[in-house]
């Protein structure tokens, strides 16, 4: 009949639907797993990139103030300090700078060369002796403070001969001369070997006093840590805080350059990839919102189906009852005819 294969009809469609709602909602979960993951991804990435930030700034901010001390010439001596500023404004020529300005020495060499160095890091290198009276002529006549001055023309190099470094290279405490162990200007070459040439480092005391010994205690010997042991033999050495503000915050200055531009590229890259990541998220968003739509709009056609398929079964039934009333009747209008028909035979 007509309404049993509308209802056969419906309960097909019906269960086509839910199947394919089922898969709907099934790809929907898998889908909100992911974007759940790449969510927490994206916010812990940017945790770690906003803590990255900070640390940038608070390493820009200490560059920042070590070379606003630089610019200063703070650390150094007054009269240091007023031949470097007279130099800057341009009133005296041939002042190439003071010895720390000139060298540069690696994190772990600091300590030993500071030590080495003491005060002549601050002695100022003039191309000329000529140079270095004048500038002299000139904090006299300002009565400002006193320097030191290393007049290129003039300074002969000391390094220590080839044979007096063999006899103590092979020691296992031997680093190497001082010399050999800050980087200059070629030009500034006789200037350092002066100051630095005749000067050991080896790694600790103890090798120190031994590798004195070997070279009859003919020049200096720096540890590592900063103990002396000196010409003739005599030890310096125990704790200080800090020798020589000037040379430390040159090396941390260039170490702090390092790290900044090492934090830099970090910090572009970790951008580029939560830039990537973000576009991610947002497309997986906007199409989990795309799912939902299209599972309310699958699930409106069930609903829809279902509604159709209970009226359908509520019409068959009807007509069921119907056909059952009516069979009744039929059943009763037969037994009611066929009784008549037997009494008419009876009357005749």
């Amino acid at each position: 009949d007509i309404v049993g294969a509308k209802r056969s009809e419906a309960e097909h469609l019906l269960g086509v639907i839910s199947k394919k709602l089922q898969e709907k909602v099934d790809l929907f979960k898998s889908e909100q797993e992911v974007y759940a993951k790449e969510k927490d991804q994206l916010e812990s990435k940017q945790s770690l990139l906003y803590q990255a930030y900070q640390h940038q700034q608070q390493l820009k901010a200490r560059k920042e103030s070590l070379e606003a001390l630089e610019a200063d010439f703070s650390g150094f001596y007054q009269g240091v300090k007023d031949i470097l500023v007279a130099r800057e404004k341009g009133h005296l020529k041939g002042i190439s700078g003071a010895v720390a300005e000139l060298i540069q020495v690696k994190p772990e060499y600091t300590k030993a060369l500071e030590t080495a160095l003491g005060a002549s890091m601050q002695h100022i290198v003039t191309e000329t002796d000529d140079d270095a009276r004048k500038a002299i002529a000139f904090l006299k006549e300002r009565k400002m403070g006193r320097a030191t001055f290393l007049p290129k023309s003039v300074m002969k190099s000391r390094k220590l001969s080839k044979d007096s470094v063999q006899a103590i290279a092979a020691h296992p405490a031997f680093v190497e001369t001082a010399d050999e162990l800050v980087s200059f200007d070629e030009q500034n070459r006789k200037i350092v070997e002066n100051l630095l040439g005749n000067v050991v480092i080896v790694k600790d005391l103890q090798g120190a006093s031994q590798i004195a010994k070997i070279a009859q205690y003919r020049f200096r010997v720096v540890t590592l840590d900063g103990d002396i042991v000196n010409a003739g033999g005599s030890l310096t050495g125990g704790f200080s805080k800090q020798q020589s503000s000037v040379f430390t915050r040159k090396a941390e200055l260039e170490e702090l350059s390092t790290k900044l531009t090492a934090m830099n590229e970090t910090i572009y890259q970790a951008e580029s990839a939560i830039s990537q990541l973000k576009n991610t998220v947002d497309t997986r968003s906007k199409q989990l919102e795309i799912r939902r739509v299209e599972g309310e709009e699958i699930r409106a056609q069930e609903l829809e189906v279902s509604s159709d398929l209970r009226e359908l079964e509520a019409t068959f039934k009807r007509l069921k009852e119907r056909e059952y009333i009516f069979q009744s009747e039929n059943e009763h209008v037969s037994g009611r005819k066929n009784e008549l028909s037997q009494k008419q035979e009876l009357a005749q």
